[in-house]
């Protein structure tokens, strides 16, 4: 699921195969159904500052790891022309608008700009690493590794300089297995993230023998 910067769209799809993209509206309105025309989608969508067009990746029909700008209110489809390494992993769009940062399972990423400059490499990445969003300077991006706690990094995306920044994890660790998925705003003051927690129950039988 993902939603438009202005507010006014949501989109969403089915995780089975050849599913269409549906965009809904967050007021009145019909949803939109757009077909995929058998694009191997493996990644959740991004919309960008415009409110019209949306991030998505997936593999060619041959296989190769690609992605491309979805056109929500023409449906059209637009390839990002840009050498992908391996799949995408995540991404996020700068405060300004102006560059979309991908990164790759390996941890290579690269900065497309959105006015439709050449894409040029950016930081690598621990290969466990993902992307959480920009800094609200744009000189930043803050990533995440899961586990028993979500430790967050600052990284600078022109000279690839980490710090630590956070760590996130529940006040109650008992039977949590993973801490995953972290989404930041604000610089870390608003955050979300999800975690796995497993319980059991001990009982004490008496008279069974």
């Amino acid at each position: 699921m993902a939603i438009s910067p202005d507010g006014r769209r949501a989109a969403s799809r089915s995780p089975e195969p050849n599913s269409p993209i549906v965009i809904y509206p967050t007021g009145p309105g019909q949803k939109k159904l757009i077909d995929v025309g058998g694009r191997d989608i493996a990644f959740p969508a991004i919309f960008l500052p415009d409110g019209k067009r949306i991030f998505l990746a997936g593999r060619e029909a041959e296989g190769n790891p690609t992605a491309w700008f979805l056109d929500a209110e023409e449906g059209s489809w637009t390839p990002v022309v840009a050498t992908w390494a391996a799949m995408l992993r995540s991404a996020a769009v700068s405060p300004d608008g102006s560059t979309l940062i991908a990164s790759m399972l390996g941890g290579a990423t690269l900065l497309l700009p959105l006015d439709g400059g050449a894409p040029k490499p950016g930081p690598t990445l621990d290969k466990d690493e993902t992307i959480a969003n920009y800094s609200s300077d744009g000189k930043s991006i803050f990533v995440y590794r899961p586990g028993l706690r979500l430790v967050i990094t600052k990284v600078d995306v022109e000279t690839g300089a980490r710090g630590p920044f956070m760590e996130l994890a529940p006040s109650d660790a008992g039977g949590v297995t993973r801490v995953f998925h972290a989404s930041l705003a604000l610089d870390g003051e608003a955050y979300a993230y999800g975690y796995s927690r497993v319980l059991s129950d001990l009982y004490i039988g008496d008279g069974l023998f």
